[in-house]
C-alpha cells in the first residue's frame, strides 16, 4: 500500500497528464483552437483513500506491459495471482520521471476521447474508473502542460498550456485608419499628426484564468506617453466584447521628463485575503480584452519630433507575485517647414545670399483659404530666450485655448520657421516685403512627406523702382542739365567758327 500511495502522489505532481478515478474528466479552463486526448493507462479501483492499478495485457507479447517491465521504466510490474494476464502497477518515481517515461509509450495507449477546447469547461463522461493520460494539442502542435487538481472522484483538469502574451497597440490620427506600429524608421507610411489633433489608442490582448498553476488575479497596464502628448483621460475597456466598468485608472506626470502615466487594473478574480485562495473567477478562462484611449499631440511635440506611447502588461497571482510581458510601442511625428527670404540681383537667374527681415507671410494648407494660426515661441530651448533680431523666428502651431497669430515675420537670419505640422503640402503668402523691395505675387509651397529635417522654399524679393511724388523735382533736374549741355554745344561751336574765320 505504501508504494500504491506514493505512485498516488507522484501522478498528482503530472506537467502533462491528469490521474481520473472515475467516469468523468472535465478541463476546467480549455482554450479555443485547443484539443485534449485522453488516453486510458491503467485501470483503478478504490475505497475511501485505498487506491490499486492494473493492467490488464493481451498477452504475454503484449509491447506496453513489455516496455512497463523492461529496463528504464518506472514502475514496478507484479503478476496477480489468479488472474491470468492481470497485473498490479507500483511506483515510487518522480511525477516528472513518470510523465516523461508514459509520453515516450504514447503509441501503446488506447484513446478514448477527445475533448475540443471553448475557452471554458469541457467534460467527458461514462470513461469508467482508470487512470488517463491527457495530451494537450493547439493544431498539430503538442503542448506541454496540463494537470489535474483531484486525487479521488471526478476529476477536474487544470490546462497549464494557458499563456498571456504581450499587448498589441495601435493607433489612429484624428479620425482615420487604425494602424500598427512597426519600427519606425522602417514604416513606408509614417504616423504624423499636427499640434492639437488628436491621437487615438487601442490595446487588444487575450488573458487566462491560469498560467502554469497558479491562478490570474489582476491585470495591470502601464501606458507611459512623452512630453509631447497630453492624455485625455478617457480610459474605456470590454471583455470579450462587452463594456466593463470594474477597472481603476490613474494617472500622474513626471515633474522633470513631463512623461504622463497611466496605471490601469483589471481584477479577474477575487481572493481570500487570509488563506490567499481563489474564491471566484470574474471571466472566463478563455478572453479577449479591448482598451481605448486618446491624447492631444500638444506644443512640447515640436521639440522632440517622435513622440512616443508605451504600454506594458503585468499580471499577478494570488500570492502577488507579478509577471512581466514584453511592451508595444507606437509612435507619431510633427514636422517643421521654413522659410528663406534673400535679395534678388539684377540677373534673372541668379540670387543674392543675403537675407532680407522684415518680410510678413501667412501659411495656408495648399489651396487653402483660412491662414494657419500660429504661435512665436521663446523659451532656453531657442538659445538666449529671443527670437527677434539675432535668429530665425520660429513658431508653432496654436493650441486650443490660445491667441495665435497668422502674421509671420521673417528674422534678421532671413528665416520663417514653423513646427508642428503633419505630413502634407503648405504655402506660404507674403502679405508685406521688406522696406524697398515688391512684393510677390502667388504663393510659395513647401512640402513635407516624412522629412526629419526641415523642408524649405526661398523666396525671392526684387527691389522697387522709385517714382515722383506731386511737388518733388520731379523730371525738373533733366531739363536743367538738358539745358546746360544744349548751351555748352552752341558755345564750342562758335567758338570754332571764328578759329576758322
Amino acid at each position: 500500500m505504501k508504494k500504491i500511495l506514493a505512485l498516488v502522489l507522484a501522478l498528482v505532481m503530472i506537467m502533462m497528464v491528469g490521474a481520473a478515478f472515475a467516469g468523468t474528466v472535465t478541463v476546467s479552463n480549455s482554450g479555443v483552437g485547443k484539443t485534449y486526448d485522453i488516453y486510458k493507462v491503467f485501470d483503478a479501483t478504490y475505497s475511501g483513500d485505498k487506491v490499486a492499478y492494473t493492467y490488464t495485457a493481451s498477452g504475454a507479447s503484449d509491447a506496453f506491459l513489455a516496455d512497463l517491465r523492461g529496463e528504464g521504466s518506472p514502475f514496478t510490474v507484479t503478476a496477480r495471482v489468479g488472474e491470468e494476464n492481470t497485473y498490479t502497477i507500483e511506483s515510487s518515481a518522480s511525477g516528472e520521471a513518470i510523465r516523461t517515461w508514459l509520453v515516450s509509450k504514447l503509441d501503446h495507449l488506447t484513446k478514448v476521447a477527445t475533448l475540443t477546447g471553448n475557452g471554458g469547461a469541457v467534460t467527458s463522461n461514462d470513461l469508467g474508473t482508470a487512470y488517463f493520460l491527457i495530451q494537450v494539442k493547439k493544431g498539430e502542435e503538442v503542448l506541454t502542460n496540463a494537470t489535474t487538481d483531484s486525487t479521488l472522484g471526478d476529476v477536474s483538469v487544470i490546462d497549464k498550456n494557458q499563456t498571456i502574451p504581450g499587448p498589441d497597440k495601435q493607433e489612429q490620427i484624428e479620425n482615420g485608419t487604425w494602424n500598427y506600429e512597426g519600427p519606425y524608421e522602417d514604416s513606408a507610411t509614417k504616423p504624423t499628426a499636427k499640434v492639437g489633433d488628436t491621437v487615438n489608442y487601442k490595446v487588444t490582448g487575450s488573458f487566462t484564468q491560469y498560467v502554469g498553476e497558479e491562478a490570474v488575479t489582476r491585470l495591470v497596464f502601464t501606458d507611459v506617453m512623452s512630453n509631447g502628448l497630453t492624455a485625455n483621460q478617457d480610459v474605456a475597456i470590454k471583455i470579450n466584447g462587452t463594456t466593463i466598468t470594474n477597472f481603476t485608472a490613474t494617472y500622474s506626470v513626471d515633474a522633470t521628463s513631463g512623461e504622463t502615466t497611466t496605471v490601469i487594473t483589471v481584477p479577474t478574480a477575487t481572493v481570500n485575503e487570509t488563506t490567499k485562495e481563489v474564491t471566484a473567477f470574474l471571466y472566463n478562462p478563455d478572453n479577449t480584452y479591448e482598451i481605448t484611449y486618446s491624447a492631444k499631440i500638444n506644443q512640447n511635440a515640436v521639440i522632440d519630433g517622435i513622440e512616443e506611447n508605451t504600454v506594458d502588461l503585468d499580471y499577478y497571482d494570488r500570492n502577488d507575485n507579478k509577471t512581466d510581458t514584453t511592451p508595444d510601442t507606437t509612435k507619431v511625428k510633427t514636422y517643421k517647414v521654413s522659410l528663406l527670404k534673400v535679395d534678388g540681383k539684377s540677373t534673372e537667374d541668379t540670387t543674392d545670399d543675403t537675407p532680407l527681415a522684415g518680410a510678413k507671410f501667412a501659411l495656408y494648407v495648399a489651396n487653402g483659404t483660412t491662414p494657419i494660426s500660429v504661435v512665436l515661441m521663446t523659451g532656453t530651448d531657442y538659445g538666449d530666450g529671443t527670437v527677434s533680431a539675432t535668429k530665425d523666428n520660429t513658431y508653432r502651431l496654436v493650441e486650443a485655448g490660445e491667441t495665435g497669430t497668422t502674421e509671420l515675420v521673417v528674422g534678421t537670419t532671413g528665416r520663417i520657421v514653423v513646427k508642428g505640422l503633419a505630413n502634407g503640402s503648405y504655402e506660404f503668402e507674403e502679405t508685406e516685403a521688406p522696406a524697398g523691395y515688391n512684393k510677390m505675387s502667388g504663393r510659395s509651397t513647401v512640402a513635407v512627406v516624412n522629412n526629419d529635417d526641415a523642408t524649405e522654399v526661398t523666396a525671392i524679393n526684387n527691389h522697387g523702382t522709385e517714382l515722383p511724388s506731386t511737388g518733388g523735382i520731379g523730371t525738373t533736374i533733366f531739363y536743367i542739365v538738358g539745358g546746360l549741355l544744349v548751351i555748352g554745344a552752341a558755345v564750342i561751336l562758335v567758338a570754332r567758327r571764328k578759329a576758322h574765320d
